[in-house]
């Protein structure tokens, strides 16, 4: 009727948010081809998640391993949905780094001509300390080098020891090197080791 005042009252259920938290490991440097990528599901309180890397759905089970294939920023995104339908997400961009390459020759001729005159390791970006020693068939270090890769200041050794001209022949090299992922404990936690000939 007119003038009178119709009152309803009604509840409303305001359900709890959940937070979306996502641990990746096993550490925060991760190579292509070399560290598996480690994803656990952290958050409180869901029923449902989905795991979508570069906008790709890529998993909706975790925990879950994988090892990256390639150099590239990674997006990683977790949505999780909690069983009163409410959903939270959480995103992180984790860079990868390239898989590290080192490529050390056989031999090389320090003969005067130009061609070939170093005994030169190759190491890729990934590569960022190394020390390189070369020791004749006695034993008898002719050579060491020191340095950070990173700005490319490998010199290579041109087949002399102390101003004199090295003989033909077989020598050993060992390379010492460390990643920009910078391992723990050790200063050159990698090696390679081999012999290397000297042509004149």
């Amino acid at each position: 009727a007119i003038g009178c005042i119709a009152q309803v009252d009604t509840v409303v259920r305001v359900g709890e948010i959940p937070e979306a938290n996502l641990r990746i490991g096993p550490n925060e440097c991760i190579m292509a081809n070399t560290t598996p990528l480690q994803f656990v599901n952290v958050s409180n309180d869901y029923f449902i998640e989905k795991l979508y890397l570069n906008d790709s759905l890529f998993s909706s089970q975790l925990p879950f391993s994988a090892i990256p294939k390639r150099r590239e920023d990674l997006d990683i995104k977790l949505v999780i949905v909690n069983s009163e339908g409410c959903s939270d997400s959480a995103e992180y961009t984790l860079p990868i780094q390239s898989e590290p390459e080192v490529y050390v020759p056989n031999s090389f001729t320090p003969n005067g001509d130009l061609t070939n005159p170093l005994f030169l390791p190759y190491m890729n970006e990934s590569i960022s300390q190394f020390k390189l020693s070369i020791y004749n068939r006695w034993g008898e270090k002719v050579f060491e080098q020191e340095g950070d890769n990173l700005m490319n200041n490998i010199q290579g050794w041109d087949g002399t020891f102390e101003g004199d001209i090295c003989t033909e022949g077989v020598y050993i090299y060992i390379l010492q090197y460390s990643t920009n992922c910078k391992e723990k404990d050790f200063v050159y936690p990698l090696t390679k080791k081999g012999w290397l000939y000297l042509l004149r």
